[in-house]
């Protein structure tokens, strides 16, 4: 599968599959996950633990990301299990510092479309084969694999209702647009 990925052009690829298996560090020392400066990968990835014994969710998902972090092409699976809003903030910025400034390109797969949405700039809906690809949360193919996100679940429907939104996944973008629209003829009169 990821051989398959690994053609297509993108920074930071969304795949939407059920064909994939979740690392588990559990009980694995840190020295053997971590080959890269460890305290230095573990401020990097936000990882406060010294042994790998009774692991969360959470910190599993970010020893994926220490593991693969000096790889060129970096595969995360089910990343944003336990991770609250401001880590997925952290990490948002964090890929995109990777694949402009050192690039890297990133392979997430997961089915949390919120979670991909704003991080990605390619999708892929994978079952044995690439079933759909495409560069827009906004393609309507997308949503017959996937639940669309809200943002751009209100978004579509604004727009069918006049209002000409901008499209973003960007909430404060979007919030910024909306207020905008609003004031727009007020400043005319």
């Amino acid at each position: 599968m990821v051989e398959e990925l690994k053609k297509l052009d993108f920074k930071i690829m969304g795949v939407i599959t059920k064909n994939y298996v979740v690392p588990n560090y559990e009980g694995v020392a840190l020295d053997s996950i971590i080959s890269y400066k460890i305290e230095d990968t573990k401020k990097i990835t936000l990882l406060d633990i010294n042994d790998t014994n009774n692991l969360s969710t959470k910190n599993n998902s970010k020893l994926q990301l220490a593991n693969t972090i000096n790889d060129k092409l970096i595969k995360l699976y089910d990343f944003s299990k336990g991770l609250n809003i401001k880590e997925i903030n952290y990490f948002k910025l964090l890929f995109n510092k990777m694949t402009t400034k050192y690039d890297k390109r990133i392979i997430l797969f997961s089915r949390d479309i919120n979670f991909l949405a704003p991080i990605c700039d390619t999708f892929v809906i994978y079952d044995k084969k690439i079933v759909h690809k495409t560069n827009s949360i906004f393609d309507d193919k997308l949503y017959s694999y996937v639940d669309m996100p809200n943002i751009v679940k209100f978004i579509k429907l604004a727009n069918k209702k006049g209002a000409e939104l901008t499209e973003t996944t960007d909430i404060n973008e979007l919030i910024k647009d909306i207020y905008r629209r609003l004031h727009a003829g007020k400043a005319d009169a």
